[in-house]
């Protein structure tokens, strides 16, 4: 439990630092489905062979992080999400955010930040699970994280492969859901 908690706050917590950047006029962004494309390609499967470099980066972070505590880790959570409510006022979702070289994309900060909604409602859900609760998932979170997972879905597999996993069992191919 202590590293999924703390690997919710390393998927935010960089974002300050990227805000804190200045711009740099010369960024193109990646393509949404490239962006959406990388994001799929994160997961790792049930046998664990096809994790990426960067699943160990996040893995080291994330024990470290969960050495702190439960309580260390909730009010680092609640400090970032303070700090990055009051950075995000009047930032533009069209901004754009270099993430390399860490991650291989130049992202537009509403991309970047519907992808962070994900983890975090994700996530959440997998701590209320491991305490044997109902998470409780408010609606606008809920609908940007559907939103990402069906974008996901219609950019790796077709929206032709969603439309027919979503209504038709007998032409469903099964590798469209779940996406992660």
């Amino acid at each position: 439990m202590g590293d999924i908690v703390g690997h919710v706050n390393a998927a935010i917590g960089w974002l300050g630092p990227l805000l804190d950047a200045p711009p740099q006029p010369d960024l193109r962004p990646t393509p949404r489905d490239d962006l959406l494309h990388f994001v799929h390609g994160l997961k790792i499967g049930p046998d664990g062979a096809d994790r990426a470099p960067i699943h160990d980066l996040v893995a080291e972070q994330c024990r470290r992080a969960s050495r702190h505590g439960w309580e260390s880790n909730r009010d680092k959570f609640l400090g970032l999400a303070e700090r990055l409510t009051a950075r995000l006022e009047g930032e533009s979702a069209s901004r754009l955010l270099d993430l390399r070289p860490t991650v291989p994309v130049v992202v537009r900060l509403g991309d970047w930040l519907s992808t962070r909604v994900m983890e975090l409602v994700v996530h959440g859900d997998d701590l209320a699970a491991s305490v044997g609760i109902e998470a409780r998932l408010p609606e606008s979170a809920a609908t940007v994280t559907i939103g990402v997972m069906l974008d996901i879905a219609r950019a790796v597999h077709s929206d032709l492969a969603v439309l027919r996993a979503l209504s038709r069992r007998e032409r469903a191919d099964g590798a469209v859901f779940p996406i992660f």
